[in-house]
């Protein structure tokens, strides 16, 4: 039987869709402008025993061609052959984050035991790291102090202010043959923690919990607690779940 309909988005494809094709055991996606570059070829028993295989060549087109193929892996005495039982077995080569991705046979214990002695060749090359410098990363303390914070009354909780401690720090990510990133960042600690009720979900979180401290890539020391106390009083009252 033969089928074709239109997908919607494809987050690989810089217009978002393309047309994939059904012919009996045979499957086939094809994707314009593709954003990536890779060949991809695996084996994977996903209770059809699947047989894989990706094109990527940028600007071009994104191919994947999937076949049933029961006729290789049915059969014992070939699954010994190819070093393979359960699982997925594959060989690619992908180029994606600034990485070249190498992968010969290699062994995706995913869902049991691959079987045969041959557990696959893994290896990844950075391409930033080799022409840029491997990031070197460190972090600076700018400034530091104690603050206070009130935690309003609601959800069976008293109005109470809470002692604590507040840092500034900038993270550094220096290349040796780059340009130095640096992103601002700030920490607070409160002193024995604000308290809000647990989560409810296991045994061990359902007693009263207590959120301690908080930090990110906030503009300043108020955008920080009041992140804090949002974060508070949607624990108090949405806990237990």
């Amino acid at each position: 039987m033969f089928k074709q309909y239109i997908l919607n988005k494809a987050s690989d494809s810089i217009i978002g869709t393309g047309v994939r094709i059904f012919l009996g055991k045979l499957s086939i996606e094809a994707y314009p402008f593709t954003k990536s570059f890779g060949v991809e070829l695996a084996l994977q028993d996903d209770f059809e025993h699947t047989l894989h295989f990706n094109l990527h060549i940028p600007l071009l087109f994104s191919l994947y061609i999937s076949y049933d193929s029961k006729f290789l892996l049915g059969n014992n005495r070939m699954r010994n052959i190819v070093g393979y039982n359960y699982g997925r077995r594959e060989s690619s080569l992908k180029v994606h984050h600034w990485c070249l991705w190498v992968d010969l046979w290699s062994a995706e214990d995913t869902y049991g035991t691959l079987g045969g002695k041959w557990r696959g060749l893994e290896y990844c090359f950075h391409i930033d790291d080799f022409f840029l410098g491997k990031i070197d990363y460190s972090t600076q303390v700018v400034k530091m102090g104690h603050t206070s914070i009130t935690i309003p009354e609601g959800y069976g909780y008293e109005e109470k202010e809470y002692e604590g401690t507040w840092k500034k720090e900038v993270i550094i990510h220096k290349r040796s043959r780059w340009f130095t990133k640096k992103y601002p960042r700030y920490e607070l600690e409160v002193e024995g923690g604000v308290p809000h009720p647990g989560k409810g979900t296991m045994s061990y979180n359902c007693e009263e919990g207590a959120c301690y401290s908080l930090g990110g890539p906030y503009a300043n020391l108020p955008d920080l607690k009041a992140k804090f106390i949002e974060n508070i009083q949607d624990k108090r009252k949405n806990y237990p779940l």
